[in-house]
């Protein structure tokens, strides 16, 4: 009975195929975005704001470490060692993004002892080392960073909006309340008055208690147990929003999942290739993509689900194309935990329709580009601007004349009046003189009338 089970476990191992891994996570952790006195909370910060840390590093060496026992040894999917080809790293172009997937890579392919790229260590001993490399990617494209506001204008407009809105309908709740002025005490600073006020001294503490980091102001308990949640409303509220911004903000990476699920599986989604699509290498079995907080949340929501909270450092998205009895269907998680997308994907086996699933990817994503979107919006603030300047221009032309206006009918009414206003016995004297002057010749100098 044993070897029968055994038997159907190894056919069943056998029909079913694993085809193609997309994994997209978030870098690991970093040092606070801002690192300057107070928001420090006086913690010395030598790699500077922005950077991963140790504690960074090793979380995904060891997430490598996790991929590497699923994929290389339990399911046999990719070569035990590393193999030009078979996996394609891609990451934003920032320090901690890029140096997460290195140290991604180097758990899933560790230092072994082979004979070639020997490094001797400091302990005398010799290792081995294959670097994988790892593109980077401008965030032009928005591919993991679409909700870019450095770069995209349209994602300027919905985070201004997003800001406002988030401050009416936050800031007064009691929670939000407690944070600010427990920030406004330890800080020693009153300016602190809105829900978004306290984004960087939120992100700074959130930095410190996950790296263990020694700092000399301390918050409150209760102050670190409500960050996760403020940067999750800050996250969501954010992105969840508006649904267009989440469609900007996943496009990209859509175009490129669509690409890559169409082309392994032979299904026609008539979703064309772009520029972006097209610098994708096809054939590799494993796909990384090494991205930011906004990243995780605006795939996920584009894929009509919502975080139960703000995604952690390290948190990962994986897409898994799987091949049985000739039929294909993907399956999709988060944190290692299953995710049903648009109730397309079955409850028990959690197995989704591909061609279900392109349809609805296409359906999610703009008509036009990344590039096209961002491009247009800018354009209509630089018209926006232009008939603003004009718009000055013609009102300080109309204050002009209106001054001048005025300036004339004044004029002319104290010409009026002095025209028309009865003359003092003086004025008529001195009249009478001037004419008796040019009448007669009379040339002596005119004693001063007193």
């Amino acid at each position: 009975m044993k070897q029968l089970l055994w038997c159907a476990l190894f056919i069943a191992h056998c029909l079913c195929k694993l085809e193609l891994v997309v994994e997209v996570f978030r870098h690991g952790a970093r040092s606070p975005m801002n690192i300057t006195y107070p928001t420090s909370f006086g913690a010395n910060w030598e790699i500077g704001g922005g950077q991963l840390t140790s504690s960074g590093e090793r979380q995904h060496y060891l997430l490598g470490l996790k991929r590497r026992n699923k994929y290389i040894y339990d399911e046999g999917f990719l070569p035990n060692n590393y193999s030009p080809g078979t996996i394609y790293a891609e990451s934003t172009d920032y320090n901690r993004t890029s140096m997460s997937a290195y140290a991604h890579l180097l758990g899933m392919y560790p230092l072994e002892n082979r004979e070639n790229f020997q490094i001797m260590l400091p302990n005398g001993t010799f290792t081995v080392h294959h670097p994988i490399p790892v593109h980077m990617r401008g965030d032009d494209q928005g591919v993991l960073n679409g909700h870019n506001t450095d770069y995209c204008h349209a994602s300027q407009v919905i985070e201004q909006e997003s800001r406002n809105k988030a401050n009416e309908e936050f800031t007064n709740s009691h929670s939000i309340q407690q944070m600010i002025k427990e920030v406004n005490e330890k800080l020693g600073d009153a300016k602190y008055v809105n829900f978004t006020d306290i984004e960087n001294a939120v992100d700074s503490y959130y930095s410190l208690y996950y790296n263990n980091k020694s700092h000399s102001i301390q918050m409150s308990d209760y102050f670190v147990s409500k960050m996760d949640h403020y940067l999750w409303l800050r996250m969501n509220h954010m992105i969840h929003r508006d649904d267009f911004g989440v469609r900007i903000a996943s496009h990209s990476f859509f175009g490129i999942l669509n690409s890559l699920i169409s082309h392994r599986t032979g299904l026609n989604n008539s979703i064309p290739e772009t520029n972006v699509t097209n610098s994708i290498p096809k054939e590799a079995l494993y796909y990384i993509f090494s991205g930011h907080d906004n990243t995780i949340v605006a795939i996920l929501a584009g894929l009509g689900l919502k975080t139960e909270g703000f995604p952690e450092y390290g948190a990962s998205i994986t897409i898994e194309l799987h091949k049985e009895d000739g039929k294909y269907y993907l399956i999709f998680l988060y944190n290692d935990k299953y995710l049903n997308v648009n109730n397309i994907c079955s409850a028990y086996e959690h197995k989704c329709n591909p061609v279900l699933i392109l349809n609805f990817l296409k359906s999610r994503m703009l008509t036009q580009s990344y590039q096209e979107v961002c491009d247009h919006f800018k354009r209509k603030a630089e018209e926006a601007l232009k008939q603003d300047s004009e718009n000055f221009w013609i009102l300080i032309k109309v204050l002009f004349f209106i001054i001048l206006i005025v300036f004339v009918v004044v004029g002319c009414a104290y010409w009026t009046y002095r025209k028309n206003r009865p003359r003092t016995g003086r004025e008529i004297l001195e009249q009478e003189m001037e004419r008796f002057d040019r009448e007669f010749q009379f040339d002596s100098h005119r004693p001063e009338i007193i």
